[in-house]
């Protein structure tokens, strides 16, 4: 043991042992925060945990899902406006998508006619241009994200190179 820590002691600490210790300290903060919620849920007869408790987990495993994620994947509002993104998507929009609208962060110039199935647009070729002039050809899917009654809150945009 003592070795290792001696080893630690030898090399420095780069930028990214130092992001990578912070990131591990926010997530215990996040873990401990939840196990606090839970435990102040009422939970139903069988034993299961509340609503509002598995809303804060379904949460968690779908931002997990967008910062693990390889592709650029897009959340979008009712109203078209960026609510969650990959880190693939904010490398390739080129700057901090959230919050703006989906058409001016990426202003796509479709190259087909793919038909919407079930509000489900697969695989369409377009090109899109960012503001440094760099372009890229990218397939784009959307889906629809609906609620629980089934209406549409927003929807899902994966943009392919």
């Amino acid at each position: 043991m003592r070795r290792r820590e001696k080893r630690a002691k030898e090399r420095p600490r780069t930028e990214e042992d130092v992001l990578r210790d912070e990131v591990a300290r926010l997530k215990r903060r996040l873990d401990e925060a939840d196990r606090v919620i839970a435990s102040h849920q009422p939970g139903d007869p069988n034993g299961r945990a509340a609503t509002s408790t598995k809303g804060i987990v379904a949460e968690r495993l779908a931002m997990s899902i967008l910062e693990q994620a390889a592709e650029p994947i897009i959340v979008l509002d009712a109203d078209d406006r960026i609510t969650h993104s990959s880190r693939q998507a904010a490398v390739l929009a080129g700057q901090d998508p959230l919050g703006k609208a989906f058409e001016a962060v990426f202003p796509l110039r479709m190259q087909d006619d793919a038909p919407s199935i079930g509000g489900h647009i697969i695989g369409r070729e377009a090109v899109f241009e960012r503001a440094d002039s760099r372009r890229f050809h990218v397939h784009y899917s959307r889906s629809p994200l609906r609620d629980e009654s089934g209406s549409d809150i927003g929807s899902v945009i994966v943009l392919a190179d």
